[in-house]
């Protein structure tokens, strides 16, 4: 990993390292080795008989003291004093600037034959457009899959013949890419990062790699607890006008193109919104002319200031969403107000009264409070989460469902505490100790140090922002420690996202009267987007000319499917076939008895269980019988579009329709594919794609409320008795999932069915 990922001055996320394990002799074998040795080594004495012992009379009974042992020993390690806070020293240090404006940091370290070249650029998420988050990630993974002259193959096998490592990283203000390995291949980093950064091509066949990696994370936060939490806790705090409030969504990473990479590109990767670092063992006196013979022909203008509101505080009170999910026995929350900025005079008292809090670990306030004293939790913490223009303060944890309300009571008084009875000098102390006493061992590398004076330049501070930190929290009085306290940390003004079981939450926040609202974990995390959400967009207008040319295909589609009576007359379905998704495969069974009823069943081959979905009316399940659970609000909509997007009916008169308007789409189906957009009641728009001259449906495809294309392709198309004709092959896919094909053997129209055989 790539030391430019530390940020130990503006902390985002922590992360949990993994156990080390030590194995040891077996005690049994130690034993039996004693065992044989003393039997060898021993001459053979003859047992003298036993002889009984009475025992003697029981000593009064008196107090153990458990401190006897320790009492008047001389050979115990004493705990080393803390270290003075210092100025860290940057021993070597100097920079040149290229002729196109380029700056570039230099700090030779010979202790080992190692070299490291970083470059950041000051481009992140915070300028990611509203409706393409995730864009700046995006073009970041892209620079290394390939450029002008070299194919991303071409890129890895350069980098592992040499025995380096190509890095990259993107967060919310800044991003950049790294080279490093042995100093011999200090030539080649230069040529390398210098022609990813100055000649990238974008290939739009890599793009699919980079978009499925980030499709993945946004799945997987579905299934984080802890990461939706904050995530639901931002867009809370933020709202959906700020960046930090912006999620990234499947609907849109699905939307970047490749045209989009290059704007941002040209925008912002640039030589005046860049520094380039070079660290490790080199020779200052001559790296100059290979520097600028690599990034001398870079150019680009400085891309313009940032403009951002600060986010201001919650309203008064505690304002909590819900966020239900039915399967956790625990509910995960973040809670907090608006934080800080970097340059924030208070910045340094701040970090001191954090550590007391909750971000010193055992130590701190919320810990020894919620964990040691109630046992709500096995952990909690803190952070002070801030940015170059504003920042938030965030609490985490998780507890039972039952415990979560006396969770937030304990937490809530616990910072209102703080303001009243600010740091002692004890804890200040300890917090001194860690903070600025520690500070100089996270920078024990010339990579990391020379790292973090990059990204302090580049959001606008001087090297002494680094350097003298140690110094600064030492000097903190108590006095200002409790000033901080009581002007940034306000328990009065809080927001909350709680993950968790609503069924079991939802009353004790009632009853306990705080007020919530409740969504779904598949709800989208934007508040915009779930009010959109609420009710289905109305249709668009679509003018008479529009009608009338979708109407005619409408009509030869309806024809080719086997004509308007036969589709009317149907009035149930069961069909059954084959199901897999990758190397998964099942039974797949179909029950529809119109107008509102659907059973879903996919049995697995290789594991004894499966999946049912029911949808009866207004209502869905998952599961049978008794094991049945609620389905999200979301998923009952799908499946209601599935009855309505069903093949057979899909082509149903009474909706408005028009040709598609999706250019892109439309040029991908080139001639011999047209598409209509309909427009249902009460569900969102819906694209067919028909063959040109047959007129028959091969593609069904709808953008899901949680974004991205949900696509139903057509194959292998059969006339079934009486005349209609419909297919017995499916693919389904949506971005961020896998890929499920069924194929249908039989298809039984207006079979013999019973609400009750669809609800069982």
């Amino acid at each position: 990993m790539s030391p430019l990922s530390n940020r130990p001055l503006a902390p985002r996320r922590a992360r949990a390292t993994p156990r080390s394990h030590r194995r040891g002799v077996r005690p049994s074998l130690v034993l039996a080795l004693a065992a044989l040795l003393a039997a060898c080594a021993a001459p053979r004495v003859t047992p003298e008989p036993l002889k009984v012992i009475a025992p003697a009379s029981a000593p009064a009974s008196q107090p153990l003291d458990e401190t006897a042992y320790w009492k008047g020993r001389k050979d115990l390690i004493a705990t080393p004093a803390p270290q003075a806070p210092a100025l860290l020293e940057v021993k070597g240090l100097s920079e040149l600037t290229l002729k196109n404006g380029l700056t570039v940091l230099l700090l030779p370290d010979a202790t080992l034959p190692l070299a490291e070249l970083q470059l950041v650029v000051r481009v992140g998420a915070i300028d990611d457009p509203a409706d393409k988050v995730g864009l700046t990630e995006f073009m970041i993974g892209m620079l290394r899959q390939g450029t002008r002259r070299l194919d991303a193959d071409a890129i890895s096998e350069l980098v592992d013949s040499a025995g380096a490592s190509l890095g990259a990283f993107s967060e919310y203000e800044l991003s950049g890419l790294s080279c490093s390995g042995r100093s011999s291949s200090l030539e080649l980093c230069l040529k390398l990062l210098s022609e990813i950064v100055t000649t990238p091509s974008f290939p739009e066949k890599e793009m699919n790699e980079i978009r499925e990696k980030l499709l993945t994370a946004v799945k997987q936060t579905r299934d984080d607890p802890a990461s939706l939490a904050e995530q639901h806790f931002n867009n809370l705090l933020y709202g959906d006008d700020h960046p930090a409030g912006r999620p990234m969504t499947v609907e849109g990473v699905s939307r970047i193109r490749r045209d989009d990479l290059l704007a941002l590109y040209r925008k912002h990767v640039t030589p005046g919104a860049a520094l380039l670092a070079l660290s490790g063992d080199f020779d200052a006196a001559s790296v100059a002319k290979r520097l600028e013979r690599s990034f001398g022909s870079w150019r680009g203008a400085r891309p313009p200031t940032r403009e951002l509101k600060p986010v201001s505080d919650p309203p008064p009170g505690l304002r909590v969403l819900l966020v239900d999910k039915p399967d956790l026995s625990q509910s995960f929350f973040a809670l907090g107000h608006a934080g800080s900025r970097l340059g924030d005079p208070q910045r340094d008292a701040l970090r001191v009264v954090n550590y007391v809090l909750g971000g010193g670990g055992f130590s701190s306030r919320l810990m020894q409070l919620v964990r040691s004293e109630k046992g709500k939790t096995y952990g909690i913490k803190s952070q002070f989460d801030e940015g170059s223009l504003d920042g938030s303060f965030l609490v985490q944890s998780f507890t039972r469902n039952e415990e979560l309300v006396p969770t937030l009571k304990l937490v809530r008084g616990e910072l209102a505490r703080i303001a009243q009875d600010p740091p002692s000098e004890a804890e200040l102390a300890a917090a001194k100790g860690d903070l600025a006493g520690g500070f100089a061992l996270r920078f024990q590398t010339s990579s990391r140090l020379v790292g973090q004076l990059m990204r302090v330049r580049l959001l606008g501070f001087k090297d002494s922002f680094v350097t003298e930190h140690a110094v600064r929290v030492g000097r903190l009085t108590r006095a200002e420690v409790a000033a901080a306290a009581r002007a940034k940390v306000r328990a009065g003004r809080l927001v909350a996202a709680v993950v968790g079981k609503a069924a079991v939450v939802g009353p004790a926040l009632k009853a306990a009267g705080i007020p919530y609202q409740q969504v779904s974990y598949l709800a989208p995390l934007s508040a915009e987007e779930r009010r959109r959400g609420a009710a289905p967009a109305a249709a668009p207008e679509v003018s008479a000319a529009e009608q009338k040319q979708a109407r005619a295909l409408l009509e030869r589609a309806l024809r080719a499917a086997g004509g308007k009576e036969r589709l009317s007359l149907i009035r149930s379905l069961r069909l059954t076939g084959k199901g897999q998704i990758e190397d998964v495969e099942g039974e797949y069974r179909v029950l529809l008895l119109l107008p509102d009823h659907l059973r879903v069943s996919f049995e697995f081959k290789q594991a004894a269980t499966g999946m049912v979905q029911i949808l009866a009316g207004k209502q869905g399940y998952v599961g049978a019988g008794r094991e049945r659970k609620a389905l999200p609000a979301e998923v009952v909509e799908r499946m209601r579009g599935m009855i309505w997007r069903d093949p057979v009916h899909a082509l149903a008169e009474g909706v408005r329709a028009r040709p598609c308007t999706d250019a892109e789409l439309v040029k991908s189906l080139g001639r011999e594919r047209v598409a209509l957009e309909l427009f249902p009641p009460g569900l969102p728009a819906t694209t067919i794609v028909l063959e040109r001259k047959s007129a028959v449906l091969r593609e069904v495809r709808y953008r899901a409320r949680s974004g991205g294309w949900r696509v139903t392709e057509l194959a292998e198309h059969r006339k079934l008795p009486g005349g209609v004709l419909a297919p017995h092959r499916l693919v389904e896919s949506a971005p961020g999932r896998r890929k499920q094909t069924i194929v249908f053997a039989t298809i039984e129209l207006n079979a013999k069915l019973e609400k009750s055989e669809i609800t069982r």
